[in-house]
């Protein structure tokens, strides 16, 4: 990818004095100014007024500096395809960073607050309002690219009205509030319109093209037929590993997501290991994005009473289940892909003395599954930890709310039956009860 130089990359702050032979990055419409393309060379500080340049950073020793400004009928121009492609590398990856603050210092010459011209920090990459003393950094957009995969095969489209017609992936900058694994659902739904189940990170790229930072991730979806967003897609469409043959070059996240897949990389490998062990204090916080996501879903699908209404469960009852050694998470690797409260005694959940229209199955010791919630990274996290759960136990109880369907089709197809209702105390909505005994699960 275009960062891959096999050079220090240095981009630390400082104010430095150019050299006459230090290379200079200067920019016009069609892209940078080069003194010659192959090999990819640039303008050097003799050519400037050296007090109006300014230091950008050093690769492999060089020294790069930026001018504001270029003559319109001097030096060659390296555009887009030409740096993806350029030799050496190290100074197409420079003329693309240097792009990107190239554009951030000509875009903010003036104070959003107050409309005072802006200074240069002395201290550090920043700019600054002398009046009003607003600060402005350098701006990144965080964006996900999307290797949507399904049965060997992945999904490629093509841009409806851009520039760029060649094969490219589902993309989409993070929105306000968003992690990138939640960009990630929402742009394949809103494109594609299929519903991921599965997430899993596949690395990053700056991209000073457009001032972006890239962040790559495979994903696998439900079944389901494709349904295009034209406004974003002129089509979208499935290939075969032995479908995509040659790419166009290995600058972008997009090919190297492509490529990887192409030469057999398998994201989501069936055999996958699934593992349950207790939850560590440290994991609360990515325990409670959990939970949120969870509330998320359940109103999703029709349920936004039984966790909504007062974003249940509480971070200090959850902390309280860690520190008992009740609640316990689903791993693979080091990714957490669920989390739910076990336990086993004679009377593990009190609430369940007092059942209505009906009884349970029997009276013995039983084992309890409360919050179970999952990451939604990977399909079959619910059906592992309650299978989990009935093995050690023997004979398990659990209760859900009437609203989610989606848990009580989950506990039917497992083997559970409804027992009656019982009563919880976080609201007053009835809870249905199901049970199941170990050898009568299907």
């Amino acid at each position: 990818m275009i960062q891959d130089i096999n050079a220090i990359f240095d981009n630390s702050f400082k104010i430095k004095q150019p050299k006459p032979t230090d290379p200079v990055l200067c920019y016009r419409s069609g892209g940078a100014c080069a003194a010659q393309l192959s090999p990819l060379t640039f303008p050097t500080a003799a050519d400037f007024d050296m007090s109006q340049l300014t230091y950008l950073f050093q690769i492999g020793g060089e020294d790069y500096y930026l001018a504001d400004s270029a003559p319109a009928d001097r030096w060659e121009t390296a555009d887009r395809r030409c740096l993806r492609v350029a030799e050496p590398k190290t100074r197409a990856f420079a003329a693309i960073t240097g792009m990107h603050l190239n554009y951030w210092y000509a875009r903010n010459r003036f104070c959003g607050r107050c409309g005072t011209q802006m200074i240069r920090s002395e201290t550090e990459r920043a700019l600054i309002c002398p009046d009003c003393r607003n600060t402005v950094y350098p701006t990144i957009a965080p964006a996900v690219i999307i290797g949507v995969v399904r049965q060997g095969r992945i999904l490629v489209s093509h841009y409806a009205n851009r520039p760029y017609g060649g094969l490219a992936l589902l993309a989409g900058f993070c929105e306000i509030g968003e992690t990138p694994e939640d960009t990630v659902r929402r742009e394949v739904m809103e494109e594609v319109g299929l519903r991921v189940t599965r997430v899993r990170y596949a690395g990053s790229q700056p991209w000073g093209f457009d001032h972006d930072l890239l962040l790559g991730f495979y994903c696998e979806i439900e079944d389901g037929e494709i349904k295009v967003d034209h406004s974003e897609l002129r089509d979208a469409y499935w290939l075969r590993r032995d479908e995509i043959g040659e790419l166009a070059d290995s600058a972008s996240l997009t090919f190297d997501l492509i490529r990887r897949f192409r030469d057999g990389f398998e994201p989501f490998p069936q055999n996958e290991t699934l593992t349950i062990r207790h939850t560590r204090r440290d994991e609360l916080p990515e325990i409670m994005k959990i939970y949120a996501h969870a509330r998320d879903f359940m109103a999703a699908h029709g349920n936004p009473r039984q966790w909504g209404q007062t974003h249940w469960p509480p971070e200090e009852l959850i902390a309280r289940d860690i520190e008992r050694g009740k609640s316990y998470v689903c791993v693979s690797g080091n990714v957490l892909q669920g989390v739910f409260y076990y336990d086993f005694c004679a009377d593990a959940e009190p609430g369940y003395r007092n059942i209505e229209d009906g009884e349970w199955a029997s009276d013995q010791p039983y084992g309890v599954v409360h919050r179970a919630a999952s990451a939604g990274l990977m399909p079959g996290i619910g059906s592992f930890i309650l299978r989990w759960a009935l093995a050690q136990a023997g004979y398990l109880r659990i209760d859900t709310h009437p609203d989610n369907k989606v848990m009580q089709g989950l506990l039917r197809k497992l083997g559970f039956r409804q027992r009656g209702i019982i009563h919880v105390t976080e609201d007053n909505d009835p809870r249905y009860a199901f049970d199941l005994t170990k050898g009568q699960e299907k």
